[in-house]
Formats: structure tokens, sequence, C-alpha cells
């Protein structure tokens, strides 16, 4: 479309789009009917604000650069509004059909399970638990019994980690079931504290790894300090549950009580693991205010891999720093876990196809107490193994056809 043509274009807000100041730099926009929430910066923002259904997109440009002492062209801000920010549905459009955001793209095979209506029903009973002295005290005693247990216990618990039977699965996999519930629900009743509701509990799959999630997507319209609590409170709810399984313990000297507990404890430490998409990942992204985190670090590590090839000088702010620190350590980790994989654990990388024949076999002939979770370690780590190879080649392939066609 051509300059002249396009100047007289009259744009118009979808209906149910709400703006929310979200940090100095930046803004939130809702799309309640697409459920969208886009993190935007400040110019997008001032533009946006001069979309009222009247003002024609040169005026809003002359306007924006009459405020803000800027030169941009009404061709830049028709590339804003009706390419960049099109998928959202913020801008009416009748050349685009917006597609209603579902799940976060990276849980596969996503559903929800248990519906909001019912999760904001529960969650609204342990909203008492968030206040300031509660949230603390519990968090404290439940963390400081769940080590005093682990350390005076763990002798009983190393023959059952090494030897899981079939007795003793069918016994714990109910217990942990309720803890990951419990878990998320923990997320949903933050967030029903702070006034938000849940969209409800559902499940996915996260590097092919089956995984619960409470969507609670609308906590970005809070406070940084208040969605970093949302984040944490899957593991305060489950610090609490940890704590009753220990008592049980304690009253009936059953040993699956103890060992359920163990794993749901170094669950906690999977799920603060920050390079991962699960609750640490978050916990740095809103402790910082830094959304897309991985997409950012990632892109301004490009940017100083640029910089060094030219020879440039490096200014970089300390947030900038932070980031390429993080993507380089994100890389590592990966690197770490697939070295690892090939070094310690080969044989389950290339006799995979046979492993997970002989595990689906044992599943339907119900001998599972053949298998201990170190058998399983070599169904699930490669699996992840192979996602991470494929997804790599995949985008990599994908990011030069697009290249291409662009050149």
């Amino acid at each position: 479309m051509k300059a002249n043509n396009i100047s007289s274009i009259i744009p118009i807000l979808e209906k149910e789009i709400h703006f929310s100041f979200f940090d100095n730099s930046s803004y939130l926009v809702s799309q309640e009917k697409y459920n969208y929430e886009v993190n935007i910066n400040k110019r997008t923002y001032q533009i946006l604000q001069l979309v009222d259904g009247k003002n024609t997109l040169e005026e809003i440009t002359a306007i924006f650069n009459t405020n803000n002492n800027q030169n941009i062209t009404t061709k830049i801000v028709h590339q804003l509004l009706y390419n960049k920010l099109k998928k959202y549905g913020i801008v009416e459009n009748k050349n685009v059909v917006v597609e209603p955001l579902s799940r976060a793209s990276y849980l596969k095979l996503s559903t929800i399970i248990i519906p909001a209506n019912v999760v904001n029903k529960a969650a609204i009973l342990f909203t008492p638990l968030f206040k300031g002295f509660a949230l603390k005290t519990i968090t404290l005693i439940t963390l400081l019994f769940s080590l005093f247990m682990g350390v005076n216990y763990y002798h009983l618990l190393e023959p059952f980690v090494n030897n899981l039977s079939e007795v003793s699965f069918l016994f714990v996999l109910p217990i942990i079931l309720i803890g990951i519930f419990i878990h998320e629900l923990g997320h949903a009743a933050a967030a029903k504290y702070y006034g938000v509701n849940s969209r409800g509990i559902g499940f996915g799959f996260y590097l092919f790894t089956p995984t619960f999630f409470a969507d609670v997507t609308k906590a970005w319209q809070l406070s940084s300090k208040q969605r970093v609590v949302i984040d944490l409170a899957g593991i305060y709810f489950e610090l609490i549950y940890i704590s009753f399984l220990l008592i049980v313990f304690i009253l009936t000297n059953e040993i699956n009580f103890l060992a359920t507990s163990f794993l749901l404890f170094i669950s906690i430490f999977y799920t603060l693991n920050p390079f991962l998409r699960t609750d640490g990942y978050w916990v740095v992204s809103d402790g910082l205010k830094i959304p897309n985190l991985r997409k950012q670090s990632f892109e301004k590590l490009k940017l100083f891999f640029k910089k060094i090839a030219k020879r440039n000088d490096i200014t970089f702010s300390k947030k900038d720093w932070f980031l390429v620190v993080y993507a380089l350590s994100s890389l590592s980790f990966i690197v770490f876990f697939v070295v690892s994989i090939l070094i310690w654990n080969s044989d389950s990388v290339l006799y995979f196809p046979v492993n997970l024949y002989h595990f689906v076999k044992e599943i339907l002939t119900g001998k599972l107490n053949d298998w201990s979770l170190k058998n399983l370690t070599t169904i699930i780590l490669p699996l992840v193994f192979y996602y991470l190879l494929i997804s790599i080649s995949y985008k990599t392939f994908k990011k030069r056809k697009n290249k291409q066609i662009d050149e």
C-alpha cells in the first residue's frame, strides 16, 4: 500500500482493550477477547493512546511527532498498528483473522482439566494464607520441618529410591498427583488474593514431560512483587503439603509417605531452575521486570557477539549485561545436559527405541515392578535430548528459510 493511500486510514481499537502501567519504560495491553497480554514500549503506548476512531494515520503521526519532538513517518505508524500488532487483535483489521491465545507456545497438547469457576471457588478459601505474617511464618516453619525430617530420616529412603516397586508406585502416584494439584492451586490462590481470577488448571507437555499448570495470565496486570509471590505460591503450598505428609509418616510409620515427601521436596529444586519455563524462570522474569526473558536475553547475546565481531565499543547497561550472562548460562545448562547424557548415559540415547518398546510392553502387561526410577531415566532423558535436537534443528532451518524468502 502506497504512503498516500495509508495516510487517510482511520485506525480503530478493538473492543475490550485495556492499558496498564508495567514499569518505567513499558506498558501492558490486555486484549480480553483473544486472551492476549502484550508488553509494549512507551512509544507504542503513546501512539495507541492517539487511536480514537477519529484521527487518521497522518494526524496520529503529526500529533505524536509534535508531542515527543520526533520525526517518524506515517508508514512506520502503519507498520506498527497493522503489521507488528495485527496478530494480537489490538487494532481492527478486516484482512486479518485473529487466533485467540489458548496456551503458552512452549506447552504442547495443553488443555484445561479443572475449569476456572471451580478453581477460583477453591482458591478463595486459601487467600488468608497470603497475609504477611501467615505467609512468612508458615513458609519458615514448613521449610525447617522438611529439612529436619530429610536430614534425620534420609537413611530410610535409599532402598526406596533405587528400587521403586509396583506397590510403592501405585501408592505414591496418587499422592504426588494430589501434591501437583495443590501446587497449582497455590498459584491460583495467590492470584485470587491479589484480585485476579485464574483461567483454570490444565495439563500439557513441556519438553516431552507431562506437566500441570495454573493459567494466571492476568497476573501481568499486577505489580512485580505481587507476581513473584504468585510465582512462588506453588512451592509455598507444596511445602505445606509435604509437612502434612511427614506428620502422617510420624503417626503411621509408613515409609511411602516419607518417600513421597522426599520426591516432592526434590522436585522443588527442579521447579526453581531459572533456565526452564518453570517457577524459577518466572521469578527471575517478574522480579527483574523483564518480560520474554529468554527471547530478550538471546537477542542481547547476539548483539554482544556482533559488537565483538565488528570490534565496536560495548556500552551495555547492568540489565543488558545480566541478559548476556543469563543467555550464556542458559546455553551452558543445555550443553551440559546434552553432553552429560552422551557421556554418562549414552546407551539410553542409542537404545532409546528398544527401551521405549520394553517400557510400553511392561506397562501393558502389568510388570512395572521391574522398573526403578533409574530405569525411567532411560526413557525420560533421551526424550528430552531428542526433543532439543529436533527443536533446535527445526528452528535453525526455519530461520534460514525465512531469511531466503526475505532476500
